[in-house]
């Protein structure tokens, strides 16, 4: 059936028909999900039987080889770090009571500046560049 088909024969049904028809349509999607879900985990265990052979007949110990693959493919992910080099932010904020004490204004304040902060008087420790 052609979709300009499709169109019209769902354009004849009642409001109810339609929504069972949806009902029915998302039951076979989700079984056809549920179907591949269950294929792509058998192919993947089948791969990994296949590999854990592999690394046994080579004299490594299987599990020990494919956590190691396994959890590196999971944290390389996470620890890419960028060519660009980060500027140095200068600071915006000084502690008064201890001038050694600075803060750009990004990420978590600091405790002696989040006072002044919830006060909403982060002006007053601004460093005043003349």
């Amino acid at each position: 059936m052609r979709v300009d088909q499709s169109n019209r024969f769902l354009e004849k049904k009642s409001t109810n028909e339609l929504k069972d028809f949806i009902k029915a349509a998302k039951k076979i999607l989700d079984k056809k999900k549920t179907r591949s879900r269950r294929e792509v985990i058998f192919h993947t265990k089948t791969k990994i039987q296949e590999l854990a052979q592999y690394i046994g007949s080579e004299g490594f110990d299987p599990d020990e080889i494919l956590l190691e693959v396994l959890s590196a493919a999971f944290t390389s992910k996470t620890k890419r770090k960028s060519n660009k080099k980060r500027l140095k932010i200068p600071p915006k904020y000084r502690n008064p009571d201890n001038a050694s004490e600075t803060w750009t204004g990004r990420g978590r304040a600091p405790l002696w500046a989040k006072p002044y902060k919830q006060r909403g008087e982060l002006y007053k420790i601004l460093i005043r560049v003349d």
